[in-house]
C-alpha cells in the first residue's frame, strides 16, 4: 500500500523525428500529485564543453523548467495504473529531459526530436562533411565543429575540413539555427599517391631507332582520384644499361601529363640494350603541411 511507482513503459521510445509528437507511458501508484517538469538542454554549449552524448545524470542545477504541469489522481494506493503523458509544446527538434516528480520520488526521461548525421567525402581542400536531416536531405548553413574550430556550411549543407597532421577519429557537433548533434569522423591525413601505367613496345627496341614510351598517370588523394593538374614539376626520367653494365640517363623535364590519354614520349634507342628503366617524379603541394610534397 505505501510502495510509490513511477515507472516507465518498455514499448516508450526516447528518439523521436523532428516533427513527431512526443508520447510518455507510465505506471504510476500511490502518487496523489505529480509534478511534470521539461528541460531543454543547450545542445551546442553542452556538446562542445564535454564531447560527450546528453545522459540522465545531467546536471540541472541552475536550469528553469521550459515548462511545468502538475497531475492529480484520486486512484487508491495500491492501484497501479498506467498513463499517458503527451508534450504537444515539444515541436522543434532538440534534446528534452523530462522529470516525472511525486510523493518523494523522481523519474526522468531523456527524450530526442531528430538527428543531424555527417556525410565525408575528399577533396583537394580537404574532406567534405554534409551534414544531412533525419530524412537524408541536407541541412543548408549548417555548421561542423571539430578541434575547437567551427567550419561553416553553403547552401548545400557541405563544409570543407581540412586534412589533419594527426589522424584519428575525433568528435564533431554538427549543427544548425535550431539544434545541434554529437558524431564521429574519421580525420584522415593529406595522403598522396602517384600511380603511372607505362609502356614500351619490346618490338620497336631496335638499335638506333626511335621507340615511344606511353605513359598513363593516375592521382590519387587517400584512395579517391583527382586531377593530375595538380602536379608540378613533372618529370620523366629514362635509364638503359646495356650488356657491359654501363647506364645512360635521360630526363625529359615538364612532362605534359594529360586526363583523357597518354602522354608520349620517343627516345633513340643505344645499342646493345639490356635493361630499360623508366620512372616517373612530380611533386604536389600539400595544403596541410603547406610545402611541395615529392
Amino acid at each position: 500500500r505505501d510502495r510509490v511507482d513511477i515507472d516507465f513503459a518498455f514499448t516508450n521510445k526516447t528518439d523521436f523525428a523532428a516533427d513527431e509528437p512526443v508520447k510518455l507511458d507510465l505506471y504510476v501508484k500511490n502518487v496523489p500529485a505529480l509534478l511534470v517538469k521539461v528541460f531543454e538542454i543547450n545542445t551546442s554549449n553542452y556538446y562542445r564543453t564535454q564531447l560527450k552524448e546528453v545522459d540522465t545524470d545531467v546536471n540541472l542545477d541552475g536550469l528553469v523548467a521550459n515548462a511545468e504541469e502538475s497531475h492529480r489522481s484520486d486512484e487508491p494506493p495500491l492501484r497501479r495504473t498506467a498513463r499517458r503523458f503527451e508534450f504537444p509544446k515539444l515541436t522543434k527538434p532538440g534534446v528534452y529531459v523530462i522529470d516525472f516528480i511525486g510523493a518523494g520520488k523522481s523519474s526522468r526521461a531523456l527524450v530526442r526530436k531528430g538527428r543531424l548525421r555527417p556525410v565525408v567525402g575528399t577533396g583537394t581542400a580537404g574532406q567534405t562533411v554534409t551534414v544531412v536531416d533525419d530524412a537524408g536531405k541536407p541541412v543548408a548553413n549548417a555548421s561542423v565543429w571539430l578541434g575547437g574550430r567551427e567550419y561553416k556550411a553553403d547552401e548545400s549543407g557541405t563544409a570543407t575540413v581540412p586534412f589533419s597532421s594527426e589522424p584519428g577519429r575525433r568528435p564533431v557537433v554538427l549543427g544548425n539555427a535550431e539544434f545541434a548533434c554529437l558524431d564521429h569522423i574519421d580525420h584522415q591525413p593529406e595522403g598522396y599517391r602517384l600511380d603511372a601505367g607505362i609502356h614500351v613496345d619490346r618490338e620497336s627496341l631496335v638499335t638506333q631507332k626511335v621507340a615511344p614510351v606511353l605513359v598513363r598517370p593516375g592521382l590519387f588523394l587517400n584512395g579517391r582520384p583527382v586531377s593530375v593538374k595538380l602536379l608540378e614539376e613533372v618529370k620523366l626520367r629514362i635509364v638503359s644499361t646495356d650488356h657491359s653494365g654501363i647506364s645512360s640517363s635521360t630526363e625529359v623535364p615538364d612532362f605534359k601529363l594529360f586526363e583523357d590519354r597518354e602522354s608520349v614520349h620517343e627516345f633513340r634507342v643505344p645499342p646493345r640494350l639490356a635493361a630499360l628503366s623508366v620512372v616517373l617524379t612530380a611533386k604536389v603541394k600539400s595544403l596541410s603541411l603547406n610545402q611541395p610534397v615529392d
